[in-house]
């Protein structure tokens, strides 16, 4: 099956949702420079900084259950220069224990959070960590609580949350919580609000919710290296009323890493499949935390963007497309309702970002399964 574009007939569809592209187009590296590395004392900050013992990664848990979170593209493609370094062997020795093809999609388990009082407690720890992007590729990455992207770390407006950050680099590093209104102490720039945190220490974050809407955390410290690397994450605060519990809600988070293009962390055939049925509603959250545009395009359905930036659209000045660029630091939710059974891809279309080796289908795709 098939849209209507011309460019879109290049796909078709194979068993396992195998599709394979057979554009001849391929990838370019990313030329990136600069680097914003923090400095100086901080001014004002209401921190809490402290030495802390080697621990594994904390694992990423329902959000919604306040239990205590559990401890802890190809070679000579790199993206970020010299912050990402990807290997081409299928077995690895170093290679981790996250799979390939993950048995949930990105977001589907927020993180844990325990209570203090009327504050939910996060814990984030940054580390490095071999991380598979596909079946035959791993990047050495940083991350946090040993998943890239960093686990969610979802909330309701009006909650109070405390965000405990160790940091298991070999340097410094901070958090800054990009599309959230907070005071400047907590806004993670290091020689303006904060001190960066040393290898071995923590430091605390904590700021009221004031709105609702889609966020992202991720470095500034060395950021274009560490974010880079794999350090980055969405945050995403819900209304005060319960969702509505018939609608599929799905997370993409853009980015560019090991040589390769990436949504939540890997690369096609081993991205995220969404399940759905007929007549069901889908709401997805699109975060770009790499360094390029990625204009988002849906096969078989048009689809409506109802928020960006973290601020809803009014119903008004909605409108239907099938295509949205989301460029660096921007975040989209769009929502589309399928009336055609089918396996219709959601894709980036810069087809030198779904283009692999030889015009193998890789990068930016996602299957939308309807049923």
């Amino acid at each position: 099956m098939s849209d209507s574009d011309d460019d879109d007939r290049r796909y078709r569809i194979r068993p396992k949702h195998t599709i394979r592209l057979v554009v001849g187009l391929f990838l370019a590296g990313l030329a990136m420079g600069g680097v914003l590395v923090g400095m100086g004392a901080a001014s004002g900050g209401s921190s809490l900084e402290e030495d802390v013992a080697e621990a594994p990664a904390a694992a990423a848990a329902p959000a919604d259950t306040a239990t205590a979170p559990a401890g802890g593209a190809h070679a000579g493609m790199d993206m970020g220069g010299s912050a990402t370094t990807a290997t081409t062997t299928a077995a690895a020795a170093d290679a981790p224990a996250e799979p390939a093809n993950r048995a949930t999609p990105y977001g589907t388990k927020p993180l844990a959070y325990t209570m203090d009082g009327n504050v939910k407690v996060f814990r984030l720890t940054a580390a490095p960590v071999s991380w598979r992007v596909d079946e035959t590729h791993t990047m050495q990455a940083w991350a946090y609580n040993g998943q890239v992207p960093g686990p969610v770390i979802r909330a309701k407006v009006g909650d109070r949350i405390r965000i405990v950050v160790t940091n298991h680099l070999p340097e410094p590093t901070t958090i800054h919580w990009h599309g959230v209104a907070l005071p400047i102490s907590q806004d993670g720039v290091p020689g303006i609000s904060q001190d960066p945190i040393a290898p071995g220490k923590s430091f605390t974050y904590e700021f009221d919710l004031k709105a609702p809407g889609l966020a992202m955390y991720h470095p500034h410290f060395n950021t274009l290296s560490q974010q880079t690397k794999g350090l980055y994450g969405v945050l995403i605060v819900d209304p005060a009323e319960a969702p509505d519990p018939n609608v599929l809600e799905a997370f993409q988070v853009l980015s560019e890493g090991g040589g390769q293009f990436l949504i939540n962390g890997k690369s096609f055939p081993s991205t995220d499949a969404y399940p759905v049925k007929v007549g069901q509603k889908v709401r997805v959250h699109i975060v770009n935390l790499g360094e390029m545009d990625h204009p988002m395009h849906l096969h078989g359905f048009l689809f409506t963007v109802v928020a960006q930036d973290g601020g809803a659209i009014p119903e008004s000045a909605r409108h239907a497309v099938y295509t949205q660029n989301v460029a660096p630091g921007e975040s989209f939710t769009i929502e589309f309702t399928p009336d055609e059974p089918g396996t219709w891809l959601f894709h980036c279309h810069i087809l030198g970002h779904v283009t692999g080796p030889n015009g193998t289908d890789a990068g930016m795709i996602t299957p939308f399964v309807v049923k």
